[in-house]
């Protein structure tokens, strides 16, 4: 029996679409792989298709995302109200998990039974390697199985000893390594990065000449490997100010130009900084509440909508409606229910309140930019005398805009009742 459990999601497009994904799956099956779709199950279907779903997602040691138009229109929950609910469920938790980084592999792997459709595979997906397996496309197929057995076609030579390597960060042609930055390089391979750091400090204060301008560029590196973007740009210009030493200046002057870039995106004006701050200004205009609900991800005015709804399920009006079809209304950037006004006026008060205490001429956003996963990035603003704390908030990159995505270090996911998952620590 096969010890790989492989789950495919695809949208039910029609009879021929399934028929194919049905013998896709008993292909690889016939190939050695455990590969499970919805259609073994619709002889005993389950009490709730979302919660089998959900398990067979968390069971999957790899996800098989066959993807069609329709598909990337539900992914991206595009297709109209109450139709392809599933794949918009399924979306949800793909993009979750993609962004937790909790995987060691890529689990999810885009499949497209026709090589023009690879153009759809949604962006979370398409990072990866994609598999064309339709007729004819038995190369991929037989790539696939590979990577589903851990089964490589090639195997990589033996590595050699760290100090066989002549690019090592810690040495530079015509430079000799003292002990102290040798001591401290040893100190942040075993991951003690900050001790480090303390070790090159006092070594950049004793040193003279290229042997510190060397200190200086290593104290750099591991500040930004620390995420601390102002000190590694002072120490890699530093480098630049104080060495003629070619190899020092022209590795200072790429990463330099590395962290500037870095530096550009989270604090420009196109930042998630800058649009953490303006979607709290708007917040503080009781006149742009519209604009507010806006500027919320998707997935968090779905969540809102959601948890509006069963905290008010005892109305009347929203007793006749359909819950998925109601919440999806009112998730809507510009929701036009009579329903949203009401619901409206009490996610935006709630939000006044919460986040009455920030003054946007004396909080800022002093720590170092949080990426998480392909587009997200935790903005943490605090007042400059740190009189109380600061304020998380979960930013989310959609097209070239940064939309709120959570009030905490927390991905949302949409559901009855919807439900969150903590991002871990850095």
């Amino acid at each position: 029996m096969s010890d790989v459990r492989v789950l495919i999601s695809y949208s039910h497009d029609s009879e021929g679409h399934q028929k194919a994904v049905l013998a896709l799956t008993n292909r690889l099956r016939e190939a050695g792989v455990d590969a499970w779709i919805d259609q073994f199950e619709e002889h005993r279907p389950p009490g709730s298709w979302p919660t089998w779903m959900r398990r067979e997602l968390d069971k999957a040691d790899f996800v098989l995302v066959v993807v069609t138009a329709n598909y990337r229109e539900r992914f991206d929950g595009e297709s109209p109200l109450g139709v392809g609910s599933g794949v918009r469920w399924e979306g949800t938790w793909i993009t979750a998990d993609l962004y937790h980084g909790r995987q060691d592999k890529a689990k999810f792997l885009p499949v497209v039974l026709r090589r023009e459709d690879q153009w759809l595979i949604p962006t979370p997906l398409n990072l990866t390697t994609s598999y064309v397996i339709g007729e004819g496309e038995d190369a991929d197929f037989w790539k696939l199985v590979r990577v589903l057995h851990a089964s490589p076609a090639a195997v990589p030579a033996a590595l050699g000893s760290l100090s066989s390597a002549a690019d090592s960060p810690g040495q530079f042609k015509d430079v000799t390594s003292p002990p102290e930055i040798a001591a401290a390089l040893a100190k942040a391979r075993e991951g003690n990065v900050e001790d480090a750091l303390r070790q090159l400090r006092h070594a950049c204060a004793r040193l003279h000449g290229e042997q510190q301008a060397q200190a200086v560029y290593l104290f750099g590196v591991l500040s930004h490997r620390l995420g601390d973007m102002g000190q590694a740009l002072e120490s890699f210009q530093w480098v630049l100010d104080n060495t003629h030493h070619a190899d020092l200046r022209v590795c200072s002057l790429g990463l330099k130009d590395i962290v500037s870039a870095e530096w550009n995106t989270h604090y420009g004006e196109h930042g998630p900084v800058a649009a953490a701050h303006s979607w709290l200004n708007l917040l503080r205009r009781k006149w742009k509440a519209a604009e507010v609900w806006k500027r919320l991800d998707d997935n968090l005015r779905l969540a809102l909508a959601q948890d509006w709804i069963i905290a008010n399920a005892e109305h009347p009006v929203v007793q006749g409606e359909d819950r998925d079809l109601l919440a999806r209304a009112l998730a809507q950037p510009k929701p036009s229910r009579e329903l949203a006004k009401p619901m409206l006026d009490g996610r935006i008060e709630a939000l006044r309140g919460h986040y009455a205490g920030w003054d946007p001429d004396t909080w800022a956003a002093p720590g170092p930019p949080r990426r998480v996963g392909l587009d997200y990035e935790i903005v943490v603003l605090a007042p400059a005398d740190e009189s109380t704390q600061g304020f998380p908030l979960l930013m989310r990159r959609v097209g070239r805009e940064w939309l709120v995505a959570n009030f905490q270090s927390a991905y949302v996911i949409p559901g009855w009742p919807p439900r969150q998952e903590e991002i871990p620590g850095p």
